[in-house]
């Protein structure tokens, strides 16, 4: 409307100048409106409900019956990729919380303690602090220890996941308003990129990845909920007998592919959701405005 009144005020005073300048802003407002139309149309495939297309290729992790969030709940992408997130951490958490058990329970086992005193007084005895060495406890607790550390990563793309909707809205519209200003043109670009990333690319990146790992942790029988402990505890006890045997048992099947998959998801793929996203987001931010370099940005926030 601004632009408006300056054309015809050009025309009255007749500025060539002026005149193209409000020509230029009609032409970046009307372009501005067009995408935010097709953004907004672009969006709503985003929330219509993921259930069917997730369920054909087993995506939709049912959490229900192992106390964990039950994502077939789920409307649409964004609350999907945020109960994939939550269920993977409670299960690392109830991990965590099993792994913590066993140095508990070394510290509880008793020692020994024998002696042989052939004489009054005089004799031989031996000592044995504890029947299982506190080195098997440390190494437990530094386990612990080391999934803790790794969960902030995973706390760290839950919050990105909660604020996904807040971040499409609020970067799409700044964008695109200062799209239609000449001056802050580049960094509407920027914005545009920085939402589309954070909003809809990322949700979309962790429904397919965290979803895919969730739905393999629950076919693993006994890996979690209330039989976790006795599952993990089974599988210990299995590796000894792995040794002398030779052969695998079920119990520590299932221990080692529940332990690969919360590694895997606490390693590999918070950086593989972030590598991506970042080179989304630096290829289309340098596409229509400033270069921005989102893993940079991440870093110094963190």
């Amino acid at each position: 409307m601004v632009a408006i009144v300056v054309y015809m005020l050009a025309s009255v005073l007749v500025s060539n100048n002026a005149k193209n300048w409000a020509r230029i802003q009609i032409y970046e407002a009307l372009l501005s409106m067009f995408m935010l139309i097709a953004f907004g149309t672009f969006s709503y495939a985003f929330f219509l409900n993921p259930q069917g297309p997730y369920q054909k290729i087993n995506l939709v992790p049912n959490g229900a019956n192992v106390q964990l969030p039950d994502c077939t709940l789920a409307t649409n992408i964004f609350s999907l990729a945020v109960c994939d997130i939550n269920l993977f951490n409670g299960a690392a958490y109830g991990l965590a919380g099993t792994i913590l058990w066993v140095p508990v329970l070394v510290g509880l086992i008793p020692g020994a303690s024998i002696g042989f005193y052939p004489v009054s007084g005089i004799g031989i005895s031996s000592i044995l602090p504890a029947l299982i060495p506190p080195a098997v406890g440390n190494i437990f607790s530094m386990a612990f220890h080391g999934i803790m550390l790794l969960m902030v990563l995973n706390q760290l793309q839950l919050y990105l996941l909660a604020d996904s909707l807040y971040f499409l809205s609020f970067f799409i519209v700044v964008g695109l308003v200062a799209r239609t200003l000449g001056f802050s043109r580049s960094f509407g670009g920027t914005m545009i990129a920085l939402g589309l990333g954070l909003g809809l690319v990322y949700p979309l990146l962790v429904s397919i990845t965290y979803g895919f790992v969730d739905y393999q942790m629950l076919q693993i029988s006994g890996l979690l909920g209330s039989a976790q402990f006795g599952t993990f505890l089974s599988g210990m006890l299995d590796a000894l007998g792995t040794i002398s045997s030779g052969s695998i048992s079920t119990n520590l099947q299932n221990l080692i592919q529940g332990l690969s998959y919360i590694i895997a998801g606490s390693t590999f793929l918070p950086f593989l959701n972030f590598l991506v996203l970042d080179a989304f987001i630096l290829d289309f931010s340098k596409a229509i405005g400033e270069r921005l370099d989102f893993m940079s940005l991440l870093s110094g926030i963190v």
